[in-house]
Parts: structure tokens; C-alpha cells; sequence
């Protein structure tokens, strides 16, 4: 729809501001205020809050009987810890629809660093930052590419721990 004003082709009002659509209806209802950024990404990691889920990719080394099995000593598993369920788990895709080896808070016996190997392995390519965490039942051992990604981990897996036992 367009206007002669003056010699001039003027189009309609709301196209001339780009407020057509969307943007009007912004105008209307004005977004949300964006959440507050944290000054440092740790402040905001459910690992340092200990509420709410944190997952990443790590690689596990598999336990003998899977080693025989597959004939590999490591697989990648996306791993998470849930501060609102008490759960501990890993999965094989991201979206975590199925988990593997739930771990409730309370089987957690602790969690620590393992010594650094001098070179990567085979299983820990670019993951060569370890930690392992000791349940009732088994113990995973876990790699992640930065040492300090490798402390959040033990320093949540023992939170978790000790949040089971009213610590």
C-alpha cells in the first residue's frame, strides 16, 4: 500500500519505522529484562551453586569386563549432575532422554583428582585431566580436557556427597 504525499511515494506509516509484525508487537509488550550476566561463568555453574543441573562430554574408562567385550578402554558418555533430583548419571546422548548407572547423592562415597599421566593415552587423547569418583558399588574413573574443569567435578561430586548426608 503505497502513498503519493507531495510528489513523493511515501509507504504506509508502520513500514516506514519497521514496525510491522513482530516488532510491533514488541512495542506492545515489551520484552523481559534479560537475566543478569554473571561476572565469572564458575559463579553460575550448578557445580559451584550446587541447585538446578550440570551436564558435560567426558570420557570414561571402561571397567575389564566392558574392555573385553568391545576390545576399547574408553568411551565418551555425557555426563551429569542433578542438584534438585540427587542424581549423578551419564548417558550417551546429550538430550538425556536414556541415562546409565544412576547414582544417587548418597552412594557417593567421595571423589578426587588422579595424578596426571606424563603423556595422553589412548584413552584420554585430549582429555588428560582425571578424577575419579568412588560409589557404593563401582568407581568411575573420568577425564576432562582443563584441570580446573576437573576440580568443579570433585569439588560438586564431594558437595553432592555431603549434601546426601546432611553434612
Amino acid at each position: 500500500d503505497v502513498r503519493v504525499r507531495g510528489g513523493q511515494r511515501q509507504l504506509p506509516r508502520e513500514s516506514r519505522t519497521g514496525r510491522r509484525g513482530a516488532a510491533a508487537a514488541r512495542e506492545r509488550d515489551p520484552p523481559a529484562p534479560a537475566p543478569a550476566m554473571c561476572e565469572y561463568a564458575a559463579a553460575c555453574d550448578a557445580r559451584a551453586l550446587h541447585i538446578g543441573s550440570y551436564g558435560a562430554w567426558l570420557t570414561k574408562v571402561k571397567g575389564d569386563a566392558a574392555k573385553a567385550k568391545w576390545l576399547s578402554s574408553a568411551t565418551r558418555r555425557y555426563f551429569t549432575i542433578d542438584f534438585n533430583s540427587q542424581l549423578f548419571f551419564y548417558s550417551q546422548k546429550e538430550d538425556r532422554k536414556t541415562i546409565s548407572q544412576p547414582v544417587r547423592f548418597k552412594d557417593i562415597v567421595g571423589a578426587e583428582h588422579l595424578p596426571r599421566a606424563a603423556q595422553p593415552t589412548k584413552h584420554s587423547s585430549e582429555h588428560t585431566f582425571g578424577f575419579a569418583v568412588r560409589t557404593a558399588d563401582r568407581t568411575f574413573e573420568l577425564y576432562t580436557m582443563t584441570y580446573l574443569d576437573a576440580t568443579h567435578w570433585v569439588d560438586a561430586l564431594n558437595a553432592a556427597r555431603d549434601i546426601a548426608s546432611g553434612a
